[in-house]
């Protein structure tokens, strides 16, 4: 597979995603996938997700938490086999009735034309705080 058809690939799974076509997503997911969420684990899809099967349980755990969620694409840069997508997150979480809105860095590695591992960075203090009913903002 070329380095732009990746960065092509990259993009369908955030399509995929915005419509909530998470068996689109699956397909393109190496059978031994490891799927890497950072943050505390008072969000409940922070953490390492093994094979594609988990990974579904990670997209239902999103799902089921949370709604109105919108994904913008800012940039993909594809190189060799990896792709890295800068983009903004933005939703409610459904408990606590609290908004995110938060820059993300999503790494995906490819090797024989699936997805064999991703990697999400974003603002988790802001995540964290929008999944707490605890919750203090500070002054802007």
């Amino acid at each position: 597979m070329a380095i732009m058809e990746y960065g092509k690939l990259v993009e369908s799974i955030y399509t995929a995603f915005t419509r909530q076509d998470t068996r689109y997503i699956l397909d393109q997911l190496a059978e031994d996938v490891e799927w890497v969420v950072f943050g505390p684990s008072s969000i409940p899809f922070a953490g390492t997700w093994y094979g594609r099967e988990n990974v579904g349980r990670f997209f239902a755990t999103i799902r089921s938490t949370q709604k109105t969620s919108r994904i913008a694409i800012t940039e993909i840069i594809a190189t060799g086999k990896t792709v890295v997508a800068t983009i903004r997150y933005s939703g409610i979480v459904t408990a606590t009735g609290r908004r995110f809105d938060t820059s993300a860095v999503h790494v995906f590695t490819f090797q024989g034309g699936r997805v064999t591992s991703f990697r999400d960075y974003f603002d988790t203090a802001q995540m964290e705080a929008a999944y707490s009913s605890t919750a203090q903002f500070a002054a802007a």
